[in-house]
C-alpha cells in the first residue's frame, strides 16, 4: 500500500510538474497576443497557444492511460514520426515566451536562444514518442534558462 501511495505521489508531482509548462506558454502567448495587434505576431502566437494544447491533451491522454502507468512498471510510448528540425524551432519558440509562476519571463535579457541547425536543412525524421521528445527537450531548455546564470 505504501509502495501505491509513492507511485500516486510521483506520479501527482510530475503531472503538476508538466502541466504547468504548457500553461506557463498559453498564458505567455494569450498576453503576447493582446498586446500585440500585428496580424502576422497574432498568426505565429495561434499556432503556439495550439502547439501548447496539443501538448496539454497529450498530457491528460497519459493521465487517462495512468492505469497502465501503476499496473506496470512502464509507461507506454507512442510510435511517431519525429521531425527533429521542427521539434528544435517549437522548443525554442516555446522557451523564448516561458514564463515563471509570477508571469516574469524565463530567459534573461542577456540570454539568446540559439538554434545552430543549419536552416533548411531536412533532417532523417525518426521514430519515436514525438510528445516525449517535446517534453525532455523543452525541459532541459527552460531549465537552463531558469538554473543557469547565462542560459
Amino acid at each position: 500500500l505504501r509502495e501505491l501511495e509513492l507511485k500516486k505521489s510521483q506520479f501527482a508531482a510530475t503531472v503538476t510538474h508538466e502541466l504547468r509548462s504548457p500553461l506557463h506558454g498559453i498564458i505567455g502567448l494569450s498576453d503576447n497576443i493582446l498586446l500585440n495587434d500585428q496580424l502576422k505576431q497574432v498568426h505565429h502566437s495561434a499556432q503556439l497557444m495550439n502547439n501548447c494544447a496539443r501538448r496539454l491533451l497529450d498530457l491528460v491522454t497519459n493521465i487517462m492511460d495512468s492505469n497502465t502507468l501503476v499496473n506496470s512498471q512502464r509507461s507506454l510510448l507512442s510510435r511517431d514520426p519525429v521531425h527533429i528540425t521542427r521539434l528544435v524551432e517549437e522548443v525554442i519558440m516555446h522557451a523564448e515566451r516561458a514564463v515563471d509562476k509570477a508571469g516574469r519571463p524565463l530567459r534573461k535579457r542577456e540570454v539568446e536562444l540559439v538554434n545552430d541547425m543549419e536552416p533548411g536543412k531536412n533532417l532523417p525524421i525518426i521514430e519515436g514518442d514525438a510528445h516525449r521528445c517535446m517534453q525532455m527537450l523543452y525541459n532541459v531548455v527552460t531549465n537552463a534558462l531558469k538554473f543557469t546564470a547565462t542560459g
